[in-house]
């Protein structure tokens, strides 16, 4: 088998380079990260945030309505 110093060279030179690509780019992604961090959907609203529905007006809802409105708020909202 015969090797090719001038291949090994190019073959080395083709995976660094890639290695290279692949740390920039993942330095980049956790750049973009650390300015646009990923928020739960389950957190609770902050400042001037106002929470739209909680347990309680939805409980007080079921308690006044009759069936006919939950029927349509059901069509309505499409559940």
């Amino acid at each position: 088998m015969i090797f090719s110093f001038q291949r090994i060279k190019r073959v080395s030179f083709f995976i660094c380079l890639f290695l290279l690509f692949v740390f920039m780019l993942s330095q980049l992604l956790q750049l973009f990260s650390y300015f646009f961090p990923i928020r739960s959907p389950y957190q609770e609203p902050f400042g001037n945030a106002v929470k739209v529905s909680t347990m309680e007006s939805q409980q007080n809802f079921i308690r006044d309505s009759t069936w006919l409105d939950r029927l349509l708020v059901f069509y309505w909202i499409g559940e």
